[in-house]
């Protein structure tokens, strides 16, 4: 702990990586550091969610150390794209008063195909199964990841995640990992090829233990949590793949329209499709019409998963009977949603090959022959 002479006073709550540190260990490119036993429970948000919820600036809070284990590392330099690279070394030309070269073409088209370098961690479990990955900061110098203790989230991909996400809008986090014996590994991640890096460390997961109601078999809670993971995520993938027709018919509809050789009565097709569409998706989120008048409806599928997970994911205890039969109510269903919509989808590549044949304009999704 150190003071500012003032209002303040900062906290380091775990500085044991100091106590050891070898410059032999400062001069490897990154050197992860030994993980301490880590305490597995469920922490609690009492004030909603977030640090202080909808308390304002005037409820002071401080944050807490991250929940789950804690990974420590030291990177010796930073990891560059070869533009940023190459751009030091112009800097350094530039000073010594010199003529900076033109790198040429193919460098510069290289540079612009380059990703972003990546620190990459990985989880295994005791029989080295991958149970989660991680990327942590690229800069020089000490850096602290913490792993959630989780299984990944199963929600649809999002890459536009910039700014501010309202708790209500975040992946749903994916089922607790077991207790036991872990393992965690370092690499950078360089235009798609993972290179190892430093030497991997174990560390143990314990259960806290401080549970009111009984801890029934933790195998058998995360069983059946990984199998509602896996129907809610092909359900949630269903319910995105019906977006992406309904905006392809959109697009066909209008490429008809615009095609001589085609006759309107494609557009009747097209109207077929878009309410049987329709119909899928009401079977996946709830009856639309209902919902939007506030009249009362009958659950759908993604609803009645995600109580599911809403109901018990935050307790060690388990799923109720009620979350089972929930589970197999849509299981079922969602079958016949399966089968429908792969008869849908191929009735619109059908459809498109026709267009295609008639010279339509091209349409999103559609095959380039």
């Amino acid at each position: 702990m150190g003071g500012s002479f003032g209002r303040s006073f900062f906290i380091l709550d775990d500085y044991s990586p100091l106590r050891g540190i070898t410059e032999a260990q400062l001069e490897s490119e990154l050197h992860l550091f030994p993980v301490k036993e880590t305490l597995l429970y469920i922490p609690q948000n009492p004030l909603g969610w977030g640090a202080k919820a909808d308390q304002g600036a005037a409820y002071f809070t401080a944050p807490n150390p991250p929940f789950g284990a804690i990974f420590t590392y030291y990177l010796a330099e930073e990891l560059k794209t070869g533009s940023e690279k190459r751009r030091e070394r112009e800097g350094q030309i530039r000073k010594e008063d010199g003529d900076v070269p033109f790198p040429g073409y193919q460098t510069l088209r290289d540079e612009s195909r380059e990703g972003e370098p990546k620190v990459l961690f990985t989880i295994r479990d005791r029989d080295n199964n991958v149970v989660r990955r991680i990327t942590g900061p690229t800069k020089k110098g000490f850096h602290r990841v913490a792993w959630d203790l989780r299984y990944p989230s199963f929600e649809p991909i999002k890459l536009d995640q910039g700014g501010f996400v309202a708790p209500w809008d975040r992946p749903t986090p994916g089922p607790l990992a077991l207790p036991g014996q872990y393992t965690v590994s370092a690499a950078k991640l360089v235009n798609g090829e993972e290179i190892a890096l430093g030497k991997a460390q174990s560390f143990e997961v314990v259960p806290l233990d401080g549970s009111t109601l009984p801890i029934t078999d933790r195998g058998e809670v995360l069983s059946f949590q990984q199998e509602t993971a896996s129907l809610l995520r092909i359900a949630r993938g269903a319910d995105k793949r019906i977006g992406e027709l309904e905006d392809r018919l959109r697009h066909m509809e209008e490429a008809i329209l615009q095609t001589p050789g085609m006759d309107t009565e494609s557009l009747q097709d097209i109207s077929a499709i878009s309410l049987q569409l329709s119909q899928l998706s009401d079977q996946l989120g709830g009856d639309s019409t209902r919902q939007k008048l506030s009249e009362p409806s009958l659950p759908g599928i993604i609803r009645r998963l995600t109580r599911i997970v809403r109901g018990h994911w935050g307790s060690t205890h388990g799923p109720t009977q009620t979350n089972r039969r929930t589970f197999e109510f849509a299981k079922n269903e969602f079958a016949s949603v399966q089968q429908d919509l792969k008869k849908v989808e191929a009735e619109t590549s059908k459809l498109e090959g026709e267009m295609e044949s008639a010279g339509a304009p091209w349409t999103p999704h559609r095959p380039i022959p």
